[in-house]
């Protein structure tokens, strides 16, 4: 069986060919459109009509198409309810896509599709309780328990990202202060790294990267930066794990999985932050038997949501 994926970031969209086995044949990545709902949806539909047409695919001829977008889904109407990192707010998107293309369609949290990836095809193959950590432009949860993906009550399940880890940090675009994701997500980062560059020029990688104006900095270069050993970009970054760590004890304290699984564009700093994250949790007491080598890495990357569209389907 052929499917399609469609995982809708506040970055950037990509969209895949995919057999039932979890293997990418095709895959396209475009910067997401964030002027308005029409302009992200007309985009999502133009990387899907050039994903087919590359392919030499009938999309009429897939066994269906699993839509990934970073935010709150329900999935009985097929409508996105809310995105706090993204133009859409009661959005409906099966029926458009699903009329548009001619074939089945499944609307789903990005975070928990890439949850389904991993644990159908990376990481958390095999396992039943898994808590995946997504960290880009925004921070999502997705949990495997007893080996059903949750969903909560309104579909709003897994929005890790919004708890809050410092009452005191800076304001988060949902309203609250200090959240993991206003500390710990790309946006997040750069800013850290931007305010020590301005008031301290530090003539390293990281600045290099930024051509001189650290008012260019992403999340990205830093992640970049620190993997090449620039100090800035290093001491950023090393904040950033402890974070994340401070967001994981209280997922595993709260669920108790057997693994929690990072991923996510953030996540491409590579052992450096996951080293961070690991030796910051080392020091949390935690109420279950949890180890910090429990901590992995996303084994997909940042195909893990397109790999997690057809375990979608085996799903409902």
């Amino acid at each position: 069986m052929l499917y399609a994926a469609c995982d809708i970031g506040g970055t950037n969209t990509q969209a895949a060919l995919i057999d039932n086995q979890g293997k990418i044949s095709l895959s396209i990545k475009r910067p997401t459109r964030q002027e308005s709902a029409k302009a992200l949806l007309d985009g999502a539909e133009r990387i899907l009509a050039e994903l087919f047409e590359t392919g030499g695919t009938d999309p009429a001829g897939l066994s269906g198409l699993g839509v990934g977008v970073a935010g709150v889904i329900d999935a009985v109407t097929g409508s996105v309810i809310y995105a706090p990192n993204l133009p859409l707010k009661n959005i409906q998107v099966t029926a458009r896509l699903a009329k548009r293309f001619g074939v089945p369609v499944i609307l789903e949290n990005d975070s928990t599709m890439a949850m389904l990836g991993e644990t159908s095809f990376g990481a958390g193959k095999g396992a039943k309780n898994i808590a995946m950590m997504t960290i880009g432009t925004g921070i999502g949860g997705g949990f495997l328990c007893d080996g059903k993906p949750v969903r909560g009550a309104r579909g709003a399940a897994g929005e890790i990202g919004h708890m809050v880890i410092d009452i005191n940090g800076p304001k988060c675009r949902c309203g609250r202060q200090g959240c993991l994701e206003a500390l710990a997500a790309g946006p997040a980062i750069a800013a850290r790294a931007r305010a020590i560059l301005i008031k301290t020029p530090e003539p390293g990688y990281l600045m290099r990267l930024t051509g001189g104006d650290p008012k260019k900095i992403t999340g990205e270069m830093v992640a970049k930066a620190a993997a090449d050993g620039d100090p800035a970009a290093i001491r950023v970054m090393e904040e950033t794990g402890r974070f994340i760590a401070a967001g994981c004890a209280n997922i595993i304290n709260l669920f108790d999985p057997q693994k929690v699984i990072l991923g996510g564009g953030v996540m491409e700093g590579g052992e450096l932050l996951l080293a961070s994250v690991r030796r910051a949790l080392k020091e949390t007491r935690l109420t279950s038997a949890f180890k910090a080598d429990d901590i992995v890495p996303a084994a997909l990357g940042n195909q893990a949501g397109l790999a997690g569209a057809a375990a979608l389907f085996g799903q409902r």
